[in-house]
């Protein structure tokens, strides 16, 4: 009895140094610093990209009350119903941005010891280059839709790419340019809704949160 007793006494206190030990190792700093650093670039990107959806959600009204405008004043309403429905693929995908809320995921993660933290970092490099990805792309597509709407209703010529299958099955591309004038009045001045770009360097400093 005795013997099972100080077998048990022994793993208690081999188990305890152990846990003793984990919970006592030194974080390395570098990767504290590193892990800082794209941190607060994320906290960064996440409220570019906020600024640029409220940016976007505003332009997108004005936009569909001109739409609407130029409807009753006899534009061509085919056109109109396409440009509206560009409008509303753009909101729908930025509806769905599960990659933003991953990178707000790593940004809160645990970094208690180093594993952590390199798998946070990790997470935050591979999240970080696909917001900035999916934020650039969508803000190009954002700036074309509206300079194709405004043109359509000043009655500027506009230019549209037609894919068309030739014999053989090669396909080529045709553009025709069309002008439809509306009486739609005044114009969108676009450079009253900048784009703000999202930061593309790993940046040492910031307001964002730290480890401590």
């Amino acid at each position: 009895m005795k013997k099972q007793y100080s077998i048990l006494s022994l793993m208690l206190v081999l188990t305890l140094g152990l846990f003793i030990a984990s919970c006592g190792q030194k974080r390395d700093e570098a990767l504290v610093t590193e892990y800082n650093s794209k941190k607060t670039e994320a906290d960064k990107l996440t409220s570019t990209m906020s600024d640029n959806g409220k940016m976007m959600m505003a332009d997108h009204a004005a936009w569909n009350a001109k739409l609407d405008s130029a409807a009753k004043a006899g534009a061509d309403t085919s056109k109109i119903n396409y440009f509206k429905g560009e409008i509303k693929k753009m909101e729908d995908m930025s509806k769905g941005m599960a990659t933003m809320d991953s990178l707000k995921y790593y940004s809160n993660a645990k970094t208690e010891t180093n594993d952590q933290l390199k798998a946070a970092i990790a997470g935050l490099d591979a999240n970080l280059a696909a917001c900035n990805s999916m934020c650039n792309n969508a803000m190009e597509q954002h700036k074309k839709l509206g300079a194709d709407i405004m043109a359509f209703l000043n009655g500027t010529p506009t230019a549209t790419t037609t894919e068309v299958t030739k014999a053989g099955g090669k396909k080529a591309t045709t553009t025709t340019t069309t002008t439809t004038t509306t009486t739609t009045p005044g114009t969108m001045d676009m450079s009253k809704h900048p784009v703000k770009t999202p930061p593309t360097g790993v940046k040492r400093q910031g307001s964002g949160g730290t480890v401590k």
